[in-house]
């Protein structure tokens, strides 16, 4: 199975010199835990980092939530994020998911721009679909036995 057959393709990106209390609202409006960082001005197809509800929480308001109107996304986020390409395998995202301790990963198409997101819940996802069909295979056969030995 291919990233492009699980992937989002709707990314909500925000810019790096945003606030992080607009990346929060823009998390809560858009009910996603993660946005993708881009510079808007120079180029908005080309993630400069991804920043997650967790880095919200952990970086910022377990640390000094009195710097919430001083910092900004890129000074939270996670700067250059390994991605995988749209024709990648769902084993090259896990590979690299785990390599970089990341639940999400930019996708990119071929001329290298963003094409959207992979979490790990969208590789969970395709797992359990793929483990339902397995198990159908297995009850299918099951009830054909019992058709032919009837």
């Amino acid at each position: 199975m291919k990233i492009a057959d699980i992937c989002s393709r709707n990314v909500i990106c925000v810019d790096g010199e945003a606030s992080i209390v607009e990346a929060a609202r823009r998390m809560r409006a858009y009910h996603v835990g993660a946005l993708v960082v881009v510079d808007e001005r120079v180029d908005p197809r080309r993630p400069l980092g991804i920043v997650t509800d967790r880095d919200l929480v952990v970086s910022v308001l377990a640390e000094d939530p009195e710097d919430l109107d001083r910092l900004c996304v890129s000074d939270v986020m996670t700067s250059e994020p390994v991605g995988v390409r749209l024709d990648d395998g769902l084993d090259v995202a896990l590979d690299r998911m785990r390599a970089a301790g990341a639940r999400r990963l930019p996708v990119y198409d071929m001329e290298g721009g963003l094409a959207g997101l992979v979490s790990f819940d969208d590789v969970t996802d395709a797992f359990a679909r793929q483990m339902g069909l397995l198990a159908s295979v297995l009850r299918t056969e099951q009830s054909r036995e019992w058709q032919r030995r009837a």
